[in-house]
């Protein structure tokens, strides 16, 4: 028997087979020490652009508050603070309105009294901060009041405007509910001397988030405020967005949301007594930061950077 023949192939033929394989096994190794390259250096982009924005945000408040602080303690000497009705302290507006003025962060001031009078100054900066006070067309400034006796109790808004003068007056019943004495705030200011600092909460009339910078008297019982809204540190996230998808958010120690840079306004959930509360990651609809919540990364308690794993498929 004969066996069957060999196929030969020739040298030729066994280095372009060995060369090809090899130039495949050098691209596929150079590909992927193009993403690997590619993907750190990303990842360490976020992760300077993580500590720049704190570093940012720590600067930018510490230059909010430095004023507002100051506006705070020339409020607590000025003559209002004896002012016994809502027309005489009104007599004092344009003085207030300058101490506004020099907190460009601050979006109201206010003054808290023994009997529970309350009067607010506020800035009405746009169509719907006005909106939400259901202020006239024209309003520049707005004036909460509460006038407490004996008789009854009278919540007036007076809304004014760019001139400092009156264009509309109105009761409001619904706002005598609101009694400053209760508040955080007033309680801290009357334990504590100098300037207090609140933690950041949802203010009462706009449901915005910010915080209050409060200071005791030398007229018992009165106390003094100016609010921060916090939305100053969101443009600070906006300001530094990598891409269009980018997503951060700036968190207390509780994991309560103070800042985000989404162009969608921070939700104002309920907590159980229905009372509006600062939100969490979980209420953000921002599945990659939402994630953080459902799985808590223990490196944040270090500071340190945290990856989330891949949410919807995509890679964060």
């Amino acid at each position: 028997m004969h066996s069957a023949p060999r196929r030969r192939f020739s040298l030729h033929l066994h280095l372009t087979t060995l060369f090809v394989a090899l130039l495949a096994l050098v691209g596929g190794t150079l590909a992927w020490l193009a993403t690997s390259r590619s993907a750190s250096i990303i990842e360490t982009a976020a992760q300077d652009v993580s500590l720049r924005v704190v570093r940012e945000a720590r600067s930018e408040w510490q230059q909010l508050l430095t004023p507002a602080e100051s506006a705070v303690a020339l409020l607590s000497q000025q003559a209002v603070l004896r002012a016994g009705s809502l027309e005489d302290r009104l007599s004092h507006l344009p003085l207030a309105l300058q101490t506004l003025a020099s907190a460009p962060a601050a979006t109201s001031l206010y003054v808290a009294y023994a009997n529970g009078d309350f009067l607010l100054v506020r800035n009405v900066r746009s169509a719907d901060e006005a909106a939400v006070l259901k202020a006239p067309a024209g309003t520049r400034f707005a004036v909460q009041s509460i006038e407490r006796d004996a008789e009854r109790d009278v919540g007036t808004f007076v809304f004014l405007n760019a001139q400092q003068q009156e264009l509309q007056r109105e009761i409001r019943p619904d706002y005598t509910r609101y009694d400053a004495r209760e508040r955080d705030w007033y309680t801290r200011a009357m334990t504590h001397s100098g300037v207090v600092r609140t933690e950041p909460y949802v203010f009462f009339t706009n449901r915005k988030q910010g915080l209050t910078l409060a200071q005791r008297t030398a007229v018992e019982g009165v106390v003094v405020g100016i609010d921060i809204e916090l939305d100053t540190l969101s443009d600070v996230l906006r300001r530094q967005k990598l891409t269009p998808h980018t997503q951060m958010v700036l968190m207390d120690s509780q994991r309560r949301v103070l800042a985000s840079a989404s162009a969608t306004p921070l939700p104002v959930p309920t907590d159980a007594q229905g009372k509006p509360r600062l939100a969490t990651l979980a209420d953000l609809a921002l599945p990659a930061l939402s994630s953080l919540a459902a799985a808590p990364c223990p490196a944040i308690a270090s500071r340190k950077p945290c990856i989330p794993t891949p949410v919807a498929g995509k890679s964060w």
